[in-house]
């Protein structure tokens, strides 16, 4: 709205355009380039997708050569679906391998514990021969000493028979010592008769003869004992040299191969899985470039599209050129002194003198720069078309010129009447290209005074008040 409307606070305003704010200004630029026919949606928007399709692009190829690189290094750029098929079939000959293998090495641990089953129970039984024989032993010790207690007790019988004639004395306690054992033994102390000591004698006799029977026994059973356990260390030996034999010729070979399948197994695994990856990655690389291709192709296309649209787009610096060339005009009309060093600058903003409209001191001077501003495009859109209507509002245009009454209130430079007058003419000027290029326009004006120098067939006036007579109405004019 701001380019189709030029209002009184803008009018010679410091800030036309907003050209205080850098950035507002900026984006007024902008807008202007696009009415102008230098900006077009679809041309952005083409933009954009190449911009788009572009970074797509790049990143595409950055990991196709990344992905290109990987595979290249590890050698496996060149791995087929064959190569995978043939690793997937080794995998499972080497597991019928083990599995063949397994079955041998369960028969030969099948045959390994009937060969420990064996050795468990012939060392039970050596063990129990063995207890048997110590147990013997300390049979054949305790006979031993039990018939040479009856040996010597028969031994003490036979020399107490010797002793019973001989004399002996008797001490004063009534007591006397045994001629064998030199113990004292009281008178009292009872007396076996002969036929008792005989009875004893025959009992010890009987007694030592059942000890050496005894032992004689247990002699022959150790000594058949002894013979089991020399023949059963001799068979165990011969179990367990034939166990370590099989184990070392068929179980340990068999437990090693099959230890050497699972590790070529888990090396085909590992093989199986990176080329499964690799082809994954082949895959994803091929689809990849097919989309890097597409991509390309497309770029090229928008590219040659914006190429097109960009021929049938205005140049800039032609627009300025015309713009500059309406304002020039119309400044070399405003009957201002000094008149020159009128164009417009690349922001859309008028010069004269040389100077910018910033650097413009004089508000006259600025009120005729802006006004011409407004009055340049409209006529340059007359003349070109553009993306805005033809269509300008103007609030009070002669803000700080001399103006009939009002002469000797403004600054010298800009204080003839006929610069304000210059103002409408322009305005009504406008007409003549209107009917020119056969294109429709409107312009409102609000001011405070009439031109003298337009004819009733130039203006339709709207709505006018007065208080200095009675033929128009008293009152502001937001009253209308």
């Amino acid at each position: 709205m701001k380019l189709l409307y030029l209002k009184q606070k803008k009018v010679a305003s410091e800030n036309l355009m907003d050209a205080s704010n850098g950035a507002v200004l900026n984006k007024n630029v902008e807008v202007q380039k696009f009415i102008y026919g230098v900006h077009d949606d679809q041309l952005s928007e083409l933009n954009l997708e190449l911009q788009v399709n572009t970074k797509r692009y790049n990143v595409l190829n950055e990991r196709n050569n990344s992905i290109r690189d990987f595979l290249r290094s590890t050698d496996s750029l060149n791995v087929s679906e064959d190569d995978f098929y043939d690793l997937k079939n080794s995998v499972g000959s080497i597991n019928a391998e083990i599995e063949k293998l397994i079955n041998e090495k369960n028969e030969a641990s099948y045959i390994s514990k009937e060969f420990k089953r064996e050795l468990s129970e012939l060392d039970i039984f050596l063990k129990k021969t063995k207890e048997k024989y110590q147990e013997n032993n300390v049979k054949i010790n305790s006979l031993i000493r039990l018939k040479y207690t009856y040996e010597h007790d028969l031994q003490c019988i036979d020399a107490s028979k010797k002793f019973k004639k001989h004399k002996v004395e008797f001490t004063h306690e009534g007591a006397f010592e045994c001629p064998l054992c030199e113990s004292k033994l009281s008178i009292d102390s009872p007396v076996l008769t002969e036929e008792e000591v005989e009875n004893e004698i025959r009992s010890l006799r009987n007694r030592i003869v059942g000890c050496k029977t005894s032992l004689e026994r247990l002699y022959n059973l150790q000594d058949s004992l002894n013979a089991d356990m020399r023949e059963l260390e001799v068979t165990i030996s011969s179990i367990r040299g034939k166990f370590d034999r099989d184990n070392v010729l068929i179980i340990s070979p068999l437990v090693e191969t099959i230890n050497t399948m699972h590790n070529s197994k888990k090396l085909v695994y590992t093989k199986l899985a990176s080329a499964e990856k690799n082809i994954k990655l082949q895959k994803k690389l091929d689809e990849s470039v097919k989309e890097a291709a597409n991509l390309k192709k497309t770029i090229f296309f928008i590219k040659e599209s914006i190429k097109g649209m960009e021929e049938e787009l205005k140049n800039i610096d032609d627009i300025i050129y015309g713009i500059a060339g309406e304002f020039r005009y119309l400044m070399s009309h405003s009957k201002l002194s000094n008149n020159y060093g009128s164009t417009i600058d690349k922001k859309f903003m008028p010069v004269f003198r040389d100077r910018t409209y910033a650097k413009i001191s004089s508000g006259g001077v600025r009120t005729i720069m802006s006004v011409n501003l407004y009055l340049s495009r409209l006529r340059y859109l007359i003349k070109n078309g553009g993306n805005l209507p033809t269509f300008l509002m103007l609030d009070t245009p002669g803000q700080n010129i001399g103006r009939y009454a009002r002469v000797k209130s403004v600054e010298d430079n800009v204080s003839d009447p006929a610069v304000y007058e210059e103002i409408y003419k322009q305005i009504v000027d406008v007409k003549k290209l209107s009917d020119k290029h056969e294109i429709k326009y409107q312009i409102i004006v609000v001011d405070n005074d009439l031109a003298n120098c337009l004819n009733n067939e130039d203006y339709h006036l709207v709505k006018r008040f007065d208080k200095s007579g009675a033929e128009y109405e008293k009152g502001l004019i937001f009253d209308a």
